[in-house]
């Protein structure tokens, strides 16, 4: 569905054995051609050198907006409680 995709690191924020990470993604329809961008955020608990815990998200509601799956507005559509705005 996407290719060409880059991630980099936008922030990154270390708190003992904790480390939180800002990330930008961005990437192209491989249907359409169309750039993609979203962002989302990494938070990983370290223990003996290896990842002993791991949390993420990413923006989906843009993520399948952009890729045409979801119609534009719909985080606005539901936050209002309108579906037809």
């Amino acid at each position: 569905m996407i290719a060409d995709v880059r991630i980099q690191i936008a922030h990154d924020m270390e708190d003992d054995d904790w480390l939180s990470v800002l990330i930008d993604v961005s990437a192209r329809c491989r249907k359409q051609g169309t750039p993609i961008s979203v962002t989302g955020q990494i938070l990983v608990r370290m223990q003996d050198g290896k990842i002993a815990e791991g949390h993420s998200h990413l923006d989906y509601i843009t993520l399948y907006e952009q890729l045409g799956m979801l119609p534009d507005g719909t985080q606005t559509r539901c936050m209002s409680g309108n579906a037809q705005s």
